[in-house]
C-alpha cells in the first residue's frame, strides 16, 4: 500500500552485501513497508548494472560504485519525494537533500571499511561542515566499521582509537546523536554494532529498531514524526504581590506604631503569641499596601514576540483558498521568527549575562521537570494529592521509631566546660536578612523574603524579641517545627519514591535564629578542638578536595614504601533521616554545650510535622520522629555532632575519615594480622552503629586492596555475618580511586560528563553571541574538568591530551570554527583560555599556599618539613623539604609534585601574603 499521507519519515539503514542477488528479497521490502527512504551498504554494484534492475518502478536510486570489487552505497527513495543530490568528495559516501511534507532533511549514507584511513572522516566532517548549519535536519545512516566505540559515554576502544574519536568529534562538532543501540551483527563468537543512524538535535522525536535484514547484518528501521502543530496556550497568567510598589511609608508606619503593643505582649504572651502577632502584622501590611501583578508563565521560547504571536493568529484565521496571500503571511512570519531568534541570542541573551544573570542560567538550564507520575507496585499514580501522601507515607517510613530515654544523664564532669551564652544581636539579625535571597522558597509561613528584606530593620526588633523569648522559655512557634518537603530527583527511574531525596522548606524567620544558634555552637566546638579531625564535612577550611588530598596521600604513601592499603568504603542508608533525637540530645550534654543551648535544641527537635508538595498540592501532616531536617540550617552541624565520636575505639594504624556521612576505613596491610585487625576496626565500627541506630547499606558498602605488587594480599572483609563486596575501583567524594591507583578510570568518566554536558550547552546556545558560549564553557563543562584536580592531576600525556581535546572541541563551538585550516592554540588564546594542565598547576599551588600559610584546617607540620641546611642553591627561604619517590604514583601526587613546584618559584612571589596576589602572580609567570 503507497502511504503517500503518512505523518512521519519512513528511513531503513540496510547493509546488503550484494544487492543483485537480493533483487526479489529487497523488492518484497519495498513493498511490505513501503519505506520513504532505503540507506543501502556494501551494495557489490558496478557501473554495467542498470538502476532500474534494482529497484521497483516506484523507487529511485541514488548511487555511487566502488571502481574494485566490493564497497558501494546507494539510496533508494520513493518516487512521490523531491530530492536533490549533492556533490561529495568522500569515496562511498552519497548525500541528497529531501522534500516531504513541508520538511526539508540532509540524508546521508556512509560506508566506511574497516582499515580506512582517517582521511575518511576528515573529509567526512568537511562535507558537514559546508553543508549543515544550525537549524539543518540530518539523517545521517550506514555501516561504519566502529565497534568499539561507546556512543552513549563517548569513548573510543579497540585497536582503531583515531577514527573512533575523529568520528565522535564529528558527532560532537555538528550536534549528532547516534540512536542504534543493540548489535547489528551477530555471529557465533562475536556481537557488534556497526550500522548507525546519526540524526540532529532539530529530530527531537523518533522510533528506531533493529530487525532482521537481508544479509548477515540487521537492518534500522528509523521513522520520525512530521506532526501538524495545533493550537497551545502561550502563556500562563499567575498573580504576584509588585514589592517594586509597595507603599513603604505606610508598611514602615505600621511596623513601628504595632511594635509597642508587640511590646507588651512579650512581657505576658508565650512564643506562639508573639510569632501571630507578627505574622498578622506582615499579612496586614501585605494586603493593604503591597499592590499585585499578573505575572505570565511562558510555555514558549523565549524569542517568540507579539509579532510572531500576532502572525500566527492570522495565518490561523485566515482563507486557504487566498493561496497568494496566505504565502505572504507564512513568509512574513518566517522572517519575523528568524529575526526574533537572532536578537534573543545575539542582544537579549547577551545582555542577560551582564545585567541578569539569573535569567541567562534559567534560560541555559530549563525548567525542572515535574513530577507527574509515580508506581506504587503495579498501580500508575498521576493524582498530585494522592501522590503527595505517597511520598510523605515513603519518607516517614525510614525515621527510626521513637525511643524511651533511658541513656545515662551526662555527668558533672561531661558538662563542667564553661560556655558563654548564646548573643542576639539587632544588627546581627538585620544583617542576616538583608542577605536573604527574595528568589527562594517560603516556607510554610508563606512570608516572602522580599518583604523580610525589604522592612529589615524594623522586623530585625520584632525578630530579636522573638528570639530571646523562644531561648528563655526553649519553647519554638509550632509554625516553626512543621516543613513543607519537596522530593528531589536523585537518580534511577523518576517513577520509583526512593530515587527522591526530602528537602525541607521551613521558616526563614526560624532559619534566620538556626544561623545564630549553629554559629555559636561551632565557634565553641571548633575553639576547643572538639571535632574528629578527619571530619571534613560542612567546616570552613576544609572540603571534599583536602579530604581526598589527604587520603591519596596516605595511599600513595604507603604503596611507594612497598605496602598494600586495605580500604572499605561503609554506605549509611538514610543517615539524616534516622538520627534518634534522644541519642542527639544525650550527646549534645556530654559535649558541655549548657542547658539553655540543649533545651532550645530538644524543643526543635520535638512534635516536628511534615507534609509533602507535588505540583501545588499538600499531603496530610505526619510526625517526624528522627532525623535532622535537611535542607535546615542546623541539620549538618547536627549531624557532624552525632558521629562525631565514631572513631573513638578504632585502633592504629587504621585510620577513618569522614566527610558527612561518606566514611572510609583503611590501613596499611604487610600480613593476614593487619587484615584481622582492620576486620576488628571494621567490627568495631558496626557495633557503634548498632549503638547508635545507624544503619549500614551492606549492599552499597565495599572494600579494595591498593597495591602495585603482583601478589595481592587478599582477604575477604565482613561485618557480623555479611561478606562485603570486593571492588577493583570506588567512587568517593566524586573522584574514582582504582586499586593501582591509576587515574585511566577516572580521567574516562570526567571526559564523558563534559562531553554531556557540553553538548547540551551546544544544542541550547548553538546560534548565542561568543560571550555566551564561553560564560556557559566557563560555568558548566569546565569545573568538570577541573574538580579535585589537584587530587588527580594526570601525568601521562595521553590522558593530559584527553581533557585537553574537550576544551579544543569547546573553543571550536565558542567561536564556531570547525575547518582543519584554523588554529585552536590561536583561538584559546583569542578566548583568554588557559591550557588546562596550566590551570591544574596554579590549582596545586593556590591550595599549597593555603596550606603553608595556615589558612586551612590541616597541619602543616603532618606534611611540610622545613630544609634545614640551606644552600645557596635554592630559590627562597620558604623552601620545604621533598619528598623522595620510588614510583610515579607517588611522584605525581600532590604533596610530593607540588613541593618541587613550590621550590622552584621566585621569591617574590613566594612571599606575598594575599591568596589572590599569589594567584595572579602565578598567572603572569607561566603565561611568560
Amino acid at each position: 500500500t503507497d502511504r503517500n499521507d503518512s505523518p512521519e519519515l519512513n528511513v531503513i539503514n540496510l547493509n546488503a552485501r550484494s544487492v543483485v542477488n537480493k533483487i526479489d528479497t529487497l523488492e518484497f521490502l519495498l513493498i511490505a513497508q513501503s519505506p520513504h527512504v532505503v540507506a543501502i551498504t556494501e551494495t557489490w554494484l558496478s557501473s554495467d548494472i542498470a538502476s532500474d534492475c534494482i529497484v521497483p518502478p516506484n523507487y529511485k536510486l541514488i548511487r555511487r560504485d566502488r571502481t574494485t570489487r566490493g564497497g558501494g552505497v546507494a539510496i533508494a527513495l520513493r518516487n512521490d519525494i523531491n530530492c536533490v543530490e549533492l556533490e561529495c568528495e568522500c569515496n562511498e559516501t552519497v548525500w541528497c537533500r529531501i522534500s516531504y511534507c513541508n520538511r526539508v532533511f540532509l540524508i546521508g549514507v556512509v560506508y566506511r571499511p574497516p582499515n580506512a584511513p582517517i582521511d575518511f572522516l576528515e573529509c567526512l566532517n568537511d562535507f558537514l561542515c559546508k553543508h549543515v548549519k544550525s537549524d539543518t535536519r540530518v539523517i545521517l545512516t550506514g555501516d561504519f566499521n566502529l565497534p568499539h566505540v561507546d556512543w552513549d559515554l563517548m569513548v573510543a576502544g579497540g585497536v582503531d582509537i583515531p577514527n573512533g574519536e575523529k568520528m565522535l568529534e564529528i558527532m560532537f562538532n555538528h550536534n549528532l546523536t547516534q540512536i542504534v543501540k543493540d548489535c547489528t551483527r551477530i555471529t557465533d563468537r562475536s556481537q557488534s554494532l556497526l550500522d548507525l543512524v546519526f540524526i540532529s538535535d532539530s529530530i527531537s522525536e523518533y522510533e528506531v529498531s533493529v530487525n532482521e535484514g537481508i544479509s548477515d547484518h540487521k537492518m534500522v528501521v528509523f521513522s520520525t514524526p512530521l506532526p501538524r502543530h495545533g493550537p497551545c496556550r502561550a502563556s500562563m497568567p499567575i498573580t504576584v504581590k509588585d514589592f517594586a510598589r509597595a507603599d513603604d511609608t505606610s508598611i514602615l508606619d505600621y511596623l513601628e506604631t504595632s511594635l509597642e503593643a508587640f511590646e507588651q505582649l512579650s512581657t505576658t504572651g508565650t512564643v506562639d503569641d508573639l510569632w501571630n502577632f507578627l505574622k498578622t502584622t506582615i499579612y496586614f501590611c501585605i494586603d493593604h499596601y503591597v499592590p499585585s501583578k499578573i505575572k505570565y508563565v511562558h510555555r514558549t521560547n523565549p524569542w517568540i514576540t507579539r509579532e510572531i504571536i500576532h502572525l500566527k493568529r492570522r495565518i490561523r484565521r485566515h482563507r486557504k483558498n487566498n493561496k497568494q496571500s496566505m504565502n505572504a503571511l507564512k513568509s512574513s512570519l518566517k522572517t519575523a521568527l528568524r529575526e526574533a531568534k537572532e536578537s534573543f541570542f545575539s542582544v537579549t541573551l547577551h545582555n542577560f549575562i551582564k545585567t541578569a544573570p539569573e535569567k541567562f542560567w534559567r534560560f541555559l538550564k530549563g525548567r525542572k521537570e515535574p513530577i507527574e507520575q509515580i508506581v506504587d507496585g503495579d498501580i500508575i499514580i498521576t493524582d498530585n494529592l494522592e501522590m503527595a501522601g505517597h511520598f510523605n507515607r515513603f519518607f516517614q517510613s525510614v525515621f527510626s521509631a521513637h525511643e524511651p530515654h533511658v541513656m545515662r544523664e551526662a555527668s558533672s564532669d561531661d558538662t563542667e566546660i564553661s560556655t558563654p551564652g548564646v548573643v542576639i544581636t539587632l544588627p546581627g539579625i538585620f544583617a542576616k536578612l538583608l542577605s536573604l535571597d527574595t528568589k527562594k522558597s517560603t516556607g510554610p509561613d508563606k512570608i516572602p523574603n522580599a518583604f523580610l528584606k525589604r522592612y529589615a530593620e524594623w522586623l530585625s526588633y520584632y525578630l530579636k524579641i522573638i528570639f530571646d523569648t523562644s531561648l528563655q522559655t526553649h519553647t519554638l512557634p509550632q509554625e516553626w517545627l512543621s516543613a513543607r518537603v519537596v522530593p528531589v530527583f536523585k537518580d534511577g527511574s523518576r517513577l520509583r519514591v526512593d530515587n527522591y531525596r526530602p528537602i525541607s522548606l521551613t521558616s526563614v524567620c526560624c532559619k534566620v535564629m538556626e544561623h545564630i544558634i549553629s554559629k555559636h555552637i561551632f565557634t565553641f566546638l571548633e575553639d576547643r578542638g572538639m571535632f574528629y579531625p578527619h571530619q571534613h564535612g560542612f567546616r570552613c577550611g576544609l572540603s571534599t578536595v583536602t579530604q581526598l588530598v589527604e587520603t591519596f596521600h596516605d595511599f600513595s604513601f604507603a604503596v611507594n614504601n612497598k605496602q598494600q592499603v586495605d580500604v572499605i568504603c561503609i554506605d549509611f542508608s538514610k543517615a539524616f533521616d534516622r538520627i534518634p533525637h534522644g541519642k542527639l540530645i544525650w550527646k549534645l550534654k556530654a559535649l558541655g554545650l549548657g542547658s539553655i543551648i540543649i533545651n532550645w535544641i530538644e524543643a526543635y527537635l520535638s512534635n516536628r510535622s511534615q507534609r509533602v508538595e507535588i505540583n501545588g498540592s499538600l499531603s496530610a501532616p505526619l510526625p517526624v520522629s528522627s532525623g535532622v531536617p535537611q535542607g535546615s540550617v542546623l541539620g549538618p552541624l547536627l549531624f557532624l555532632i552525632y558521629i562525631n565520636d565514631i572513631a573513638t575505639y578504632i585502633q592504629a594504624p587504621t585510620k577513618l575519615k569522614l566527610f558527612a556521612d561518606d566514611c572510609l576505613l583503611y590501613a596499611p596491610v604487610n600480613n593476614s594480622v593487619d587484615q584481622l585487625n582492620l576486620n576488628r576496626n571494621l567490627e568495631i565500627l558496626r557495633q557503634w552503629c548498632d549503638d547508635w541506630k545507624m544503619q549500614i547499606n551492606f549492599r552499597k558498602s565495599a572494600y579494595m586492596h591498593i597495591t602495585n605488587k603482583r601478589k595481592v594480599l587478599k582477604f575477604s572483609y565482613n561485618m557480623g555475618d555479611v561478606n562485603l563486596n570486593n571492588v577493583d575501583s570506588f567512587k568517593y567524594l566524586g573522584v574514582t580511586i582504582s586499586n593501582d591507583l591509576q587515574w585511566r578510570a577516572h580521567i574516562e568518566n570526567v571526559c564523558s560528563s563534559a562531553y554531556r554536558s557540553l553538548g547540551f550547552i551546544r544544542r541550547k546556545l548553538k546560534d548565542a553571541t561568543r560571550d555566551a558560549k564561553l560564560t556557559a564553557y566557563k560555568t558548566m563543562v569546565r569545573p568538570i574538568l577541573e574538580y579535585a584536580s589537584v587530587v588527580w592531576s594526570p601525568n601521562k600525556k595521553v590522558d593530559k591530551e584527553k581533557l585537553e581535546k574537550i576544551q579544543r572541541l569547546a573553543v571550536r563551538f565558542i567561536l564556531s570554527r570547525y575547518k582543519r585550516t584554523d588554529s585552536v592554540t590561536r583561538m584559546l588564546h583569542e578566548c583568554g583560555l588557559q591550557p588546562l594542565e596550566t590551570r591544574r598547576k596554579i590549582a596545586r599551588l593556590k591550595l599549597f599556599f593555603s596550606l603553608y600559610n595556615g589558612q586551612l584546617k590541616i597541619d602543616p607540620a603532618l606534611y611540610l618539613k622545613e630544609v634545614h641546611k640551606r644552600s645557596r642553591r635554592l630559590n627562597h627561604t620558604k623552601t620545604v623539604q621533598p619528598y623522595s619517590s620510588r614510583i610515579d604514583v607517588f611522584k605525581y601526587s600532590f604533596f610530593a609534585q607540588t613541593i618541587e613546584e613550590w621550590n622552584s618559584l621566585p621569591e617574590c612571589v613566594i612571599n606575598l601574603l594575599d591568596a589572590s596576589h599569589f594567584e595572579s602572580s602565578l598567572e603572569e609567570l607561566f603565561s611568560n
